[in-house]
Order: C-alpha cells, then structure tokens, then sequence
C-alpha cells in the first residue's frame, strides 16, 4: 500500500452543535499530532494542499488517509431504521458520505478493515 498524506482522517459530527462531537475530535486531534501523526480533521488539523475543502467535500480528503475513525454519540444523526445517516430523499449526512468513501477502500481492497474504526 503506497504512503498517504495523513495518517488518520477523523471524522465527527456536529460542529456548532453543543452536543456534537466535534471539541472531542479536537482533544484526539492535539493528543495524536503532539505523539507525532498526521491527522486530518476539517478545519483544525489538514496539509496546506487541503485548507480549502468544504464541510461538504471531507470525503475527498479521505482517500490520502491511512486510517480513518469516526467519533459520534447519541446524537449523531440516524435514519428511520437507525443506520448512520439520514433517511434517502433528506440532506446527505456528511460523516455517513466520510465513512463509506473509507469503506469503498476497504471494498476495494485498498484499505485494512482494521484500520476503520469507531469511538463512542
């Protein structure tokens, strides 16, 4: 597997949300850069060649990591049937278009599934 840009994309919802996750993304961002990694996380952590990704493009970006883990709560948004994500016809939910973007590198056989992970 050939070297990517970042060693892990950290992917949480919520960013003005109180009950987000997004200032728990933060702390693992700071803990992970200040042990040595690369990390990405939209608009505190990224390369300059990534400073201007949109909220609603991070999916991008995903394919230069290596590892991705997606840090949600009891508040991430949730479909009828409680997958991740919303209900189809409803606005995309970004952090379900991040993890499948990961998992279709998975798929592809161009990630480890070890490498994808949750925290909760």
């Amino acid at each position: 597997m050939a070297n990517k840009r970042y060693d892990l994309f950290i992917a949480y919802h919520g960013t003005n949300d109180p009950n987000g996750t997004y200032g728990v993304a933060k702390e693992i961002c700071s803990a992970l850069k200040a042990e040595g990694y690369e990390v990405y996380l939209h608009n505190f952590s990224y390369a300059e060649e990534h400073k201007d990704i949109q909220w609603n493009r991070t999916w991008e970006v995903v394919d230069d990591c290596q590892c991705f883990l997606a840090i949600i709560n009891d508040n991430v948004p949730r479909s009828s049937s409680g997958r991740l994500g919303n209900d189809f016809g409803e606005q995309v939910s970004q952090i379900r278009e991040e993890v499948d973007s990961f998992y279709d590198l998975i798929n592809r056989n161009m990630r480890n599934r070890n490498d994808f992970n949750f925290y909760y």
